[in-house]
Order: C-alpha cells, then sequence, then structure tokens
C-alpha cells in the first residue's frame, strides 16, 4: 500500500513521532515531479487538533528537509486520518479489530476485489473480514487499499 519512497519517509518519521506522542498513520506522494505534495496523517489517542497538527509539523518539517526527498520543490501536508481513517500497516488492522473497514484487494478473492465487513481477526498475514456473506481470509500483501468505515 505504500510505495518504497513513501516508506521510507515513513520510516523516517515515525520514531520522532512516537517520542512526542503521535502515531504516523499514513505517507502518502501525490502530484508531479516537478512539484509533488507529501501528505503524513497523523494521529494521537485524543484525536488531532489544529495545536497537534502545528506540533507535528515543527518535527516533521526538519526531517523531511534533513533526509531531502525530492529533486524539485515539494509542498508538505499534516493533517488527521479523518473519520475514514486509512488502514496502511498490518498492525492497523489488528488495532481496529471489530471495527468496519472497506478493503480492495488487488487480485480478486472468490471473485470479489472489494470487501465491506467487520475487521475480525488477524493472524499472521492474514485479515479476516466478516460480511453477511461469511468470513473472508485476505492476504495483507494482495490489500490495494483498505480504511475503516466512518460511523457518526
Amino acid at each position: 500500500m505504500l510505495t518504497n519512497f513513501e516508506k521510507m519517509i515513513f520510516d523516517q518519521l515515525e520514531g520522532e513521532a512516537t517520542k512526542n506522542g503521535f502515531e504516523i498513520v499514513n505517507v502518502s506522494v501525490v502530484g508531479s515531479k516537478k512539484a509533488p505534495i507529501l501528505k503524513v496523517f497523523i494521529d494521537t489517542e485524543g484525536g488531532v487538533s489544529f495545536e497537534e497538527l502545528a506540533k507535528a509539523q515543527e518535527f516533521i518539517s526538519p526531517i523531511i528537509e534533513e533526509i531531502d526527498p525530492f529533486d524539485a520543490p515539494y509542498t508538505l501536508e499534516v493533517s488527521s486520518p479523518g473519520i475514514d481513517r486509512p488502514l496502511v500497516l498490518l498492525r492497523h488492522f489488528e488495532q481496529f479489530i471489530g471495527s468496519q473497514a472497506h478493503v480492495r484487494v488487488q487480485m480478486p478473492v472468490e471473485e470479489r476485489r472489494n470487501f465491506n465487513g467487520i475487521i475480525a481477526a488477524v493472524e499472521g498475514n492474514i485479515v479476516t473480514i466478516e460480511d453477511e456473506e461469511g468470513q473472508h481470509s485476505l492476504n495483507f500483501d494482495n490489500i490495494k487499499r483498505a480504511n475503516l468505515i466512518g460511523q457518526i
């Protein structure tokens, strides 16, 4: 789900984020090579306020400047993951067992690519999604994109 490039940036930020009481949820690079946008999604146990976004930007910016990952000027955006929080790492699925999620796989499983249901279990590299049709075992390496289904 993360490209190798995004994973490298994620790994560089994770230690400092943990020290400061934050979790790096996702990193994505969008836009053109001439004007890339680096999006860093953060979370805390109590959610993310504007003040926390500013605090996170203070430790994220110097790390990005130090690793200098882009050949062109870039834009850094730091934000919360929102109500439909992305599930990027295997540990995210473990963290949200019992929650509603949407999962899209690269190669069809049971002739399907999309699964909407409860994250029922995570065992090894297998994520089990339960929906009205039963339980579906999805290999984490086959998951293209996943997110929680926000409920208000």
